[in-house]
């Protein structure tokens, strides 16, 4: 994240992406979760609940949950809402929390000033984790962590296989395709190059919004 946030708006030091510099490749991914939320109280309970259930090897995994807290524009049902969410996650003042994590560290935090999904996502933070990043309306499957862990093995940890470009790793289906838009596909490279007449691409660039993930920051 400090390099990203260094680059002041320009691209120009990213260019040839992050060099490969992990000093000890020997010791253990560590992978923290961290959980964007606000006030969808039912989504977030699912997504915990997918979390709890999940099968994460035996590892310590701390689990983060990054609540924000309604703008001077929010009405009153918005902000009953978000009141929801604090009676059940906790504030750490006035309410303690009724939601157990089973797994490793727990940590809640309750922004002092509305900050938005953005001013979520690019939260500093003073750790060497892994982190993967989820908002709060989705549910991860029981197998991610095992997954994931061995994909940031594979891509990140083994020099062989490291490529300075890569980021991240998302954890959504791949729903957009290179030379195809949603319901519209366009050709973009000729059918004798793949059996099906649907190319296979794997890891490109692409532009989009910020998607659930795990990011090396």
């Amino acid at each position: 994240w400090d390099l990203l946030a260094s680059t002041d708006s320009s691209c120009d030091s990213l260019e040839n992406g992050i060099p490969y510099s992990l000093p000890d490749r020997t010791a253990p991914v560590r992978i923290r979760i961290r959980v964007l939320t606000y006030n969808r109280l039912k989504s977030l309970q699912r997504l915990l609940k997918s979390l709890q259930l999940a099968n994460y090897s035996s590892d310590s995994v701390a689990l983060d949950i990054s609540i924000d807290r309604p703008s001077s524009k929010a009405d009153v049902d918005e902000k009953n809402r978000w009141k929801q969410v604090i009676e059940y996650m906790g504030d750490g003042a006035h309410h303690s929390s009724k939601f157990r994590w089973s797994h490793g560290p727990l940590s809640i935090t309750v922004h002092k000033k509305h900050v938005g999904l953005f001013g979520q996502w690019t939260l500093a933070n003073n750790h060497q984790d892994v982190q993967l990043v989820l908002e709060d309306d989705i549910e991860v499957s029981p197998h991610f962590y095992i997954f994931l862990k061995q994909a940031i093995n594979f891509y990140y940890m083994n020099q062989s296989n490291y490529d300075s470009r890569m980021f991240g790793l998302s954890l959504q289906h791949q729903h957009t395709v290179l030379g195809q838009r949603t319901g519209f596909p366009m050709r973009s490279i000729d059918k004798e190059l793949n059996e099906t007449g649907a190319p296979v691409f794997f890891k490109y660039q692409l532009l989009g919004k910020l998607c659930d993930g795990a990011f090396f920051w």
